[in-house]
């Protein structure tokens, strides 16, 4: 089954497969781009996966 910004597997499993918006706006008024932050992180292996969000919006 596939939705919009992800999709279910057939345990019933959520995968994120997309993103609202590309950049995100910081309370000090910079836009981030959190896929650069995200490419980083993901260069360790001590994550197995990797997200990043704006401050309220989980």
């Amino acid at each position: 089954m596939r939705l919009n910004r992800g999709e279910i597997d057939e345990q019933g499993r959520l995968r994120l497969v997309g993103r609202l918006k590309r950049e995100f706006k910081t309370s000090k008024g910079k836009y981030v781009a959190p896929s650069q932050i995200e490419n980083v992180l993901a260069l360790s292996t001590i994550f197995e996966s990797v997200a990043v969000f704006g401050s309220g919006m989980t």
